[in-house]
């Protein structure tokens, strides 16, 4: 969609918790760790939620990556 590639760069946990050390406290930035890696590649729930709490249903990110294409410097 941005007619670009978008560098991506993995981080290990503990870069991740050097990088977020003030912002979230060690035993929460664990907890998230471990769920992360508990849920990584399985599938999750579709709710509708969004729908719920605004009243309209969710965009695909599709959707979303054309309507802000502009946001990142390309057009959809």
């Amino acid at each position: 969609m941005l007619g670009r590639p978008v560098p991506f760069e993995a981080v290990s946990a503990e870069q991740w918790k050097s990088e977020v050390e003030g912002y979230i406290p060690g035993p929460y930035a664990d907890a998230l760790l471990d769920y992360w890696a508990a849920t990584e590649g399985l599938p999750v729930e579709v709710t509708d939620t969004v729908e719920q709490l605004t009243g309209h249903p969710a965009r695909p990110f599709e959707t979303w990556v054309a309507d802000h294409a502009a946001d990142f410097g390309a057009t959809a």
